[in-house]
């Protein structure tokens, strides 16, 4: 198995349309990880970390160690939303792997 990679994201307290355009807002892009029969963690990331990640391969098939509030998640990309014209990050979803 290849190196896992380490990404630092900040937590945000509240979901919704409202909340992820905030966050657009200040210059990040709002996330979820998800799965593994746990309760989902919202958290902001900055953009220039997905488009750094998105220029190495396989993005899509790494795994990732995504670390909130100093709790670590092992997971990997589940989907990337991005502007229709612009090309720039929307939303990313992260999934859980089990027993990792």
């Amino acid at each position: 198995m290849s190196e896992v990679t380490t990404i630092d994201v900040v937590a945000r307290e509240r979901a919704g349309k409202g909340e992820a355009r905030a966050t657009r807002r200040q210059g990040l892009v709002p996330g979820v990880i998800y799965g593994n029969k746990q309760s989902p963690v919202l958290f902001a990331i900055d953009p220039r970390i997905i488009t750094a990640e998105l220029n190495k391969a396989g993005f899509y098939d790494r795994v990732f160690s995504v670390t909130v509030n100093g709790k670590s998640e092992t997971v990997v990309c589940r989907d990337l939303q991005r502007h229709p014209v612009s090309g720039a990050a929307l939303h990313i979803d992260f999934l859980r792997v089990a027993g990792a």
